[in-house]
C-alpha cells in the first residue's frame, strides 16, 4: 500500500505517545521514520518493534544519573534500552554540547533494543549541525556509519545489515570533519511522495495511533471530540 510521507512521520509521532513517551520523543521518532522512508534503507517494521518492545515491558527509558555522565543504560534491570527513549536525548546531549563539553563528544548506549531507530534519530539531529555524529555498533555485523548535516555514510557493513536488532552497545561520536567519500552517501531521497509500506507493519502502527482515539459518545460529543455539524465547526 502507498502511505505518504507526512501520514508517516504524523502517525509514527502518534503512535509513539499512544505508549506514554512525551510529545517530543514523538515527534523526533516521526521525523526519523520519514526520513528513513525517503533514504529506502530499512524497514518502519524497526519503529514498530521498538513500540511494542515498550508497549510489552520488554524495553524501558535510561538512568539519569549515568546518562549525565555520557553513559545510557537501562533503569530498570532485566530489560533493553529504548532506542524510542534514549536516542532523542543521546543526540540532543551531543548536540548542544558540541562546542561547549569536551567530555560529551562520544555517548555509550548498552543493551540498546532496535540500533536501526537511533541511527536515523541521528541523521536527523546532524542536519542542523556543523559537526557530524559518527556510531558504531555491532560486534557480529560491524557496522560503522556517519551522518554529515542529514547526509548517511556507510564506513563499514552495508545498509542491509542496518536492520540487526539489539541487544547491542552502541556509540555514537562528534566529529569534526565530513569523512572521506561523502559522494557515496546513502542518503539519495526516493522520487516522489507516495512510499509503498507493507499493510501489516502499516496496521500495527495504525493500532498504536488508534488508542489516541476518544470513544463517540453523546458526552465525548460534547466536550470537543469529533466534528461539528459542518467541516467548518
Amino acid at each position: 500500500m502507498q502511505v505518504s510521507l507526512s501520514e508517516i512521520e504524523t502517525s509514527i509521532c502518534k503512535a509513539v505517545s499512544a505508549v506514554n513517551l512525551p510529545l517530543g520523543f514523538g515527534e523526533d521518532a516521526g521525523r526519523a521514520a520519514r526520513c528513513m522512508a525517503e533514504s529506502g534503507i530499512g524497514s518502519l517494521a524497526a519503529f514498530v518493534d521498538a513500540l511494542d518492545a515498550l508497549d510489552n515491558g520488554q524495553s524501558t527509558g535510561f538512568d539519569t544519573e549515568s546518562a549525565v555522565m555520557g553513559e545510557f543504560i537501562p533503569k530498570s534491570a532485566g530489560q533493553y534500552l529504548s532506542a524510542l527513549h534514549a536516542g532523542p536525548s543521546a543526540c540532543d546531549l551531543l548536540v548542544s554540547a558540541a562546542s561547549t563539553e569536551p567530555e560529551y563528544k562520544k555517548i555509550t548506549l548498552n543493551d540498546v533494543d532496535i540500533p536501526l531507530v537511533i541511527l536515523f534519530v541521528s541523521l536527523v539531529a546532524s542536519t542542523d549541525m556543523n559537526m557530524g555524529l559518527h556510531l558504531l555498533w555491532s560486534k557480529e555485523n560491524n557496522i560503522e556509519a556517519v551522518c554529515w548535516q542529514g547526509s548517511l555514510i556507510m564506513i563499514k557493513g552495508a545498509p542491509e545489515n542496518l536492520c540487526v536488532s539489539g541487544p547491542t552497545e552502541l556509540s555514537i561520536l562528534l566529529v569534526a570533519k565530513p569523512p572521506k567519500g561523502l559522494e557515496t552517501s546513502c542518503n539519495e531521497p526516493i522520487q516522489g511522495k507516495l512510499i509503498d509500506i507493507d499493510e501489516v507493519i502499516w496496521r500495527r502502527i495504525i493500532a498504536y495511533t488508534s488508542r489516541l482515539l476518544v470513544e463517540a459518545t453523546k458526552t465525548s460529543r460534547l466536550t470537543g471530540a469529533g466534528a461539528g455539524v459542518i467541516d467548518m465547526d
